[in-house]
């Protein structure tokens, strides 16, 4: 999770981040946002997790 902060800090040119993911109640730990559940119309796992990370939410040390 520190990685995702160190590349906002060096390399992205964008303030927010967002992902998609079966795990509940991991990604919340580390500041993401969970926003709802998504159909990424995977064959596995269709329903998933959507999540939103802004920059202006990350504390850098």
């Amino acid at each position: 999770m520190e990685t995702v902060k160190e590349n906002a800090r060096n390399n992205i040119n964008s303030n927010e981040f967002w992902l998609y993911t079966k795990h509940v109640n991991l990604y919340e730990k580390f500041g993401w946002k969970y926003i709802s559940n998504i159909n990424t119309y995977n064959k596995e796992q269709k329903i998933q997790r959507l999540y939103k990370l802004e920059l202006t939410d990350i504390t850098f040390n």
